[in-house]
């Protein structure tokens, strides 16, 4: 007679072999699923969404726990990742208490600027604790980053004046545009044709309901905390009415809705909505206003918005005898630290974003890089593959931060970022280009921490 027992734990452990393989799955599935052919360098810790414009990338903090008198840095970059260039990006610094502070943007000689497409800005802010600090006391440093950007989206409805309306011209609406703000939309519900299947369209006589939603949808990727996005005044307008009125709008608010102030401006065409943060809903009824015996109309939104990414860092400052510090058990230490998912409220806490780039420790200073390779897995490439970067420092040296820029074939810079070297002097990355960015030849440039560079070419079609 077979052993029951042994068939029971053999059942029992494929069992859970099986409940291990799908945790794997799952696991993998949910850390990509966010990933959307964004620039950068994808590593398997970060989360990503769709449409981010401008970024906060590579943020490192030298110390955050000082004595008093003694100076650190905040440095990051900002980058302009999206399809076009963004004018009046503002970094702010809020004057912190216990630390007197200066903020300077690259070369841009002020920290409001015009920021090209693909163009990275350093910022570096540097602090320096205050004197006569008797008492282990915390700071906390506020600063900002802020633009405006604008998107637009466009719907065409058939009207019909006739049971039997030409075949080929269907409803159809364009793509949000990208920035971190979209248009979302319900269409009306689709109607039988004599002969046909049912299509969405618009009886010349009767008017109709569309349903609307203002959705935020970036804010994940080197974003800090986005402070509320409020739409006011004509930052969100219906500027094409083409064969049909606007009869009314209704904001749609915990089941009940209330009227939209859509006052007419410079034309029966520009009408502009007033006064709500995003996300929010709301219905419009449009009416036909064509009697022939077809006619294929459009409805028009135009959109702009204010965006502001908050970070907030904490630090701690020691009085010079103070022998706090030389805690090995304090929460902070000396030589730098990379700013993750942690949050503020504790010593050395930082908040504003989930996931920076910098993976990895600060490059040790001690080492002298005489020898820099790199390469992708691959001499060429379509459009939107993902690809390994990977290359070695001599000698070899552990934790050795090497920046890797991508440009692609008219020098638009597409990626940027660091990762540190293992034991044996070796670096990895996968990174994901840009779907939208120039075909051709692009360059891959590393650079180690003294200044050494070397560089890899790939194509890209």
């Amino acid at each position: 007679m077979p052993n029951s027992k042994g068939q029971d734990d053999s059942t029992a452990i494929i069992i859970v072999g099986l409940i291990v393989v799908g945790v794997i799955v799952l696991y993998l599935y949910f850390q990509n699923s966010g990933t959307l052919n964004l620039p950068g360098f994808l590593q398997s810790n970060q989360i990503t969404y769709s449409d981010d414009v401008v970024q906060v990338i590579e943020k490192f903090i030298s110390d955050q726990t000082l004595y008093e008198g003694q100076k650190t840095t905040i440095e990051f970059i900002v980058v302009n990742n999206g399809p076009k260039d963004v004018k009046g990006v503002e970094v702010k610094l809020d004057p912190p208490t216990g630390l007197t502070s200066t903020i300077k943007c690259g070369d841009k000689g002020s920290c409001t600027f015009d920021l090209p497409k693909g163009e990275p800005v350093d910022v570096l802010i540097t602090l320096t604790a205050a004197e006569g600090v008797t008492q282990i006391t915390t700071a906390d440093v506020h600063y900002s980053v802020s633009y405006s950007y604008d998107g637009e989206r466009e719907f065409k409805m058939p009207i019909i004046n006739s049971k039997n309306p030409p075949s080929g011209q269907e409803f159809s609406a364009s793509s949000n545009t990208y920035g971190p703000i979209h248009l979302e939309f319900t269409p009306p519900t689709a109607r039988p044709i004599s002969g046909r299947a049912p299509a969405i369209y618009a009886y010349s006589d009767i008017p109709f309901d569309m349903s609307f939603s203002v959705q935020h949808v970036g804010g994940a990727f080197g974003a800090g905390d986005v402070e509320p996005i409020i739409m006011s005044g004509s930052q969100l307008k219906i500027d094409r009415l083409d064969g049909f009125d606007l009869v009314r709008c209704d904001k749609i608010e915990t089941g009940t809705m209330s009227l939209v102030d859509f006052s007419t401006t410079t034309s029966d065409r520009l009408k502009s909505l007033t006064g709500f943060e995003v996300p929010f809903e709301f219905e419009c009824t449009f009416q036909p206003n064509k009697k022939d015996e077809f006619y294929h109309g459009a409805i028009g939104f135009k959109f702009n918005y204010p965006y502001k990414m908050a970070f907030s860092d904490t630090f701690t400052i020691l009085p010079k005898d103070d022998k706090a510090a030389e805690d090995p058990t304090s929460s902070s230490s000396s030589g730098g630290s990379t700013v993750g998912g942690s949050t503020g409220g504790s010593t050395g806490g930082s908040t504003g974003g989930s996931s920076p780039i910098v993976i990895g420790a600060p490059p040790a200073t001690d080492v002298v890089v005489s020898g820099l390779s790199v390469s992708a897995d691959k001499s060429a490439y379509a459009s939107g593959d993902k690809m390994t970067v990977s290359g070695s420092i001599s000698p070899p040296s552990s934790g050795i931060q090497v920046t890797i820029k991508m440009t692609d074939a008219i020098g638009n810079i597409v990626g940027i970022g660091q990762k540190a070297t293992d034991s044996s002097g070796s670096f990895s990355m996968v990174l994901s280009p840009l779907s939208y960015a120039n075909k051709g030849t692009w360059k891959i440039l590393a650079t180690a921490p003294n200044g050494l560079k070397n560089e890899a070419a790939i194509t890209v079609s």
